[in-house]
């Protein structure tokens, strides 16, 4: 069957419309006839055709003469195909650009927030277990009772009254007294939650801090620290050298600990106060 078209700077969209496409592929196995008025759509057919057979060009394409090509079924399957990954890409064209402004706007949004930076610390450490066989790769270290969680986390301003609300922090410091975390050394695992009291002072923290050891190293079996504070789960602990069981990009979303981790499985009178 032979189906002409006459193009246009439309070319793949007219295509697309064809109704002969959609109820049988195959009735575009023929001829295309195109016209000078799209040579450049044309070629882009070409380009979709996988072995496509020049059948006739007259002296003159640019001056009115037809170009006619011949595609196979496959072709015709890879039309649509390319036709859907234009669909695609501009989607994803589209999202990116959306994505990029909304950043913008939260970004200029965040700067005009009024930031808080909370202090945070606890009672010096008591039911600790430190290492006793270091593995190769990690870097161990021992805590002591000497030692306490301290630092600071920034938030915007928290509501009175706020019951295990989730938040995002502009950016925090601490040290459990081995390692320091920071927003550029370290991630936070899942939603931070804070809960306030009628005055806004946070009476509660919920948060998972995790660090690889090594920046270089982010594998399934290398080496982080770890900060979990889970109030509701009643879980205060820190890490030094787990090793990781389950990555996700970049980050690790399951940690083993053992006889080559240092601990504290219990971290008391956590606060975090302006």
């Amino acid at each position: 069957m032979t189906t002409i078209i006459k193009c246009s700077k439309t070319f793949v969209q007219k295509i697309k419309k064809l109704k002969d496409i959609k109820k049988d592929p195959s009735a575009l196995f023929g001829l295309f006839q195109i016209n000078h008025d799209c040579i450049d759509s044309a070629m882009k057919f070409v380009n979709i055709c996988s072995s496509p057979v020049l059948i006739a060009l007259s002296a003159t394409p640019y001056v009115g003469g037809p170009v006619s090509f011949v595609c196979s079924k496959l072709d015709i399957f890879a039309l649509k195909i390319e036709m859907l990954r234009m669909k695609v890409e501009k989607a994803k064209k589209e999202a990116k650009e959306l994505a990029q402004k909304a950043l913008g706007d939260l970004e200029k949004a965040g700067k005009s927030l009024v930031k808080t930076t909370y202090k945070l610390s606890s009672n010096s450490y008591s039911d600790i277990y430190n290492n006793k066989n270091c593995l190769e790769g990690s870097k161990c270290g021992s805590y002591s009772s000497s030692m306490k969680l301290t630092g600071e986390i920034v938030f915007q301003q928290l509501q009175p009254n706020l019951n295990r609300e989730s938040v995002l922090p502009f950016d925090w410091k601490i040290s459990d007294g081995i390692n320091s975390f920071t927003k550029s050394n370290s991630y936070i695992d899942g939603v931070t939650k804070v809960t306030t009291d009628a005055s806004g002072n946070v009476t509660q923290l919920e948060i998972i801090l995790r660090q690889w050891q090594n920046p270089s190293k982010t594998n399934i079996s290398d080496f982080l620290n770890e900060i979990w504070i889970l109030p509701n789960n009643d879980y205060f602990s820190i890490f030094t050298a787990v090793q990781c069981g389950e990555v996700s990009g970049s980050k690790c979303f399951l940690a083993f600990y053992g006889d080559y981790s240092s601990r504290v499985f219990k971290i008391n009178g956590i606060t975090l106060k302006k």
